[in-house]
């Protein structure tokens, strides 16, 4: 029997893969609960508040208002809500409505609630065995994905299965899917990777240029590893994959990137509050920074880098006073 498709959200990021889907299956049932989103997908066939120019052809898709009704129809489900909200929107229905269904998340973020990663949450609060949970992750912007860029997505998993059961629906001539299985490493790596496009988005809005840039993005990078090994001290972590360097950068560097744009306006001056209000999209680095700060307690001092966004975050200062210890540490490191 045919596996039912279902995907929850109704983001950047969702609509991207709603696109995907819907040009790989012949139904995907789309549970969609802003009712202001709902209704322009039912009567313009678009989703006006996020990637509005996508038009779907709505008979290949069945339209859900609720989570209860459309995980009942589903199979397999493919979840991108921000990881800040996500305990919040599945703590209102009762976990038995996830019993053996295979769970596919496009989410870069921890659980602030709970101070989890994304896997552990899914295995330890929702009960889903990590044999049936794969992740999307990788250099991604949903922007470029509903353009039909070139883009890497690595599909990571501890189960190889699950890669072989997803794959079909994601395959795409312009998608370059790859497994990987140290979830993780790739789920906390998603995590800093917002955290310092913060950092690099604050040095950009201060007026630095691409020279230092360079140098700091360079610093980063070893200290993402460092990170990574501080995690699981006996992998011996390729830092130059996508999953890693190639979402740092990306995040880093490009114009899609909230988390960057998110630290210009810090860079610039503005309040934390402001940049906040200003951006009207969820920033998943302030979550990550804070939630990160709660995991690492202490610990987190052996990462300056993350440190100095932390301390923007929790307002103990401001970032155009931090850039100064962001210079000082460059120039030390040998």
């Amino acid at each position: 029997m045919k596996k039912q498709v279902g995907l929850i959200g109704y983001g950047s990021m969702a609509t991207a893969l709603a696109k995907v889907l819907t040009d790989n299956l012949d139904k995907t049932n789309w549970i969609i609960t802003n009712p202001e989103v709902l209704e322009s997908m039912q009567i313009r066939n678009h989703n006006f508040k996020y990637l509005p120019y996508v038009d779907f052809d709505l008979n290949k898709i069945n339209l859900f208002s609720t989570l209860e009704s459309g995980i009942a129809e589903s199979d397999i489900l493919f979840i991108s809500i921000p990881a800040a909200f996500l305990d919040s929107v599945l703590s209102k229905i009762d976990k038995s409505f996830f019993k053996n269904k295979k769970i596919v998340v496009a989410i870069k973020g921890l659980i602030p609630e709970k101070n989890l990663p994304l896997h552990k949450y899914f295995e330890q609060v929702i009960g889903i065995p990590l044999t049936d949970y794969l992740a999307i992750l990788g250099p991604s912007h949903a922007e470029e994905i509903v353009m039909e860029h070139y883009t890497h997505l690595s599909l990571v998993s501890k189960n190889p299965e699950m890669y072989e059961t997803i794959y079909p629906f994601l395959d795409s001539y312009f998608l370059h899917l790859e497994y990987d299985e140290n979830i993780e490493l790739a789920e906390y790596a998603a995590v800093v990777k917002n955290i310092y496009a913060i950092l690099t988005g604050m040095c950009i809005g201060y007026g630095l240029g691409d020279n230092f840039l360079s140098i700091l993005v360079t610093n980063i990078a070893k200290e993402m590893k460092d990170f990574l090994k501080y995690l699981k001290s006996d992998v011996d972590v390729d830092i130059l994959q996508p999953i890693y360097l190639g979402d740092l950068l990306v995040t880093a560097y490009s114009q899609f990137s909230r988390n960057r744009s998110f630290g210009i306006l810090l860079g610039k001056g503005y309040s934390l509050e402001y940049s906040k209000i200003e951006m009207k999209q969820t920033v998943e680095g302030y979550y990550g920074t804070l939630t990160l700060a709660n995991i690492l307690g202490k610990d987190i001092n052996k990462f300056p880098f993350i440190s100095i966004v932390y301390r923007v975050i929790s307002e103990q200062s401001q970032a155009r006073r931090e850039i100064n210890n962001i210079v000082k540490i460059l120039w030390e490191i040998k």
